[in-house]
């Protein structure tokens, strides 16, 4: 019987007209062909055949999990050359500025650094040590520059600490 109603339903799928006259069976009973049951039957209509239908039933749809950009690729730390200082606004409720960097990475790759501290004396053409985290507030900042390793010194109060 499925076997014949699926004839059918490709029968009317092919048919010229929109409209499909509602079946009745030898009992008098509506059939499932009309279209008050399956409107998806008309040609004009682009919607899944019950064939279609039993070959990959319907799911519910998949959402994307947020991937988080990993700005060192599982690397602790990268050294990199800084390409242009410069000044990042953070996002709504905070308004102080925040110094950053752009670095190119040893490995090729270009990112955004945040400057951490009080003061710096970077130029650009200097060599860096970058590990992973930066400020929450300021977008596409992944990643920090340490301060006191290669090219970048400690900030003032600490050298003035550590005498």
């Amino acid at each position: 019987m499925f076997d014949s109603i699926i004839k059918r339903c490709l029968q009317c799928t092919r048919a010229a007209s929109s409209y499909i006259p509602p079946v009745h069976n030898a009992n008098g009973v509506l059939s499932l062909l009309s279209n008050n049951f399956m409107p998806f039957l008309s040609p004009r209509c682009y919607r899944s055949s019950l064939s279609q239908i039993s070959r990959k039933p319907l799911l519910p749809p998949r959402y994307k999990k947020h991937k988080k950009f990993d700005a060192l690729k599982g690397n602790p730390q990268l050294k990199g050359i800084i390409v242009k200082l410069l000044v990042k606004k953070p996002k709504k409720p905070n308004s102080a500025n925040r110094k950053c960097a752009y670095v190119r990475l040893s490995d090729g790759r270009h990112v955004y650094a945040y400057i951490p501290g009080i003061g710096h004396s970077l130029q650009e053409h200097n060599v860096v040590m970058i590990q992973g985290g930066g400020p929450q507030d300021v977008p596409y900042v992944y990643c920090s520059i340490m301060r006191g390793k290669l090219d970048c010194s400690l900030p003032a109060h600490k050298i003035k600490k550590k005498k």
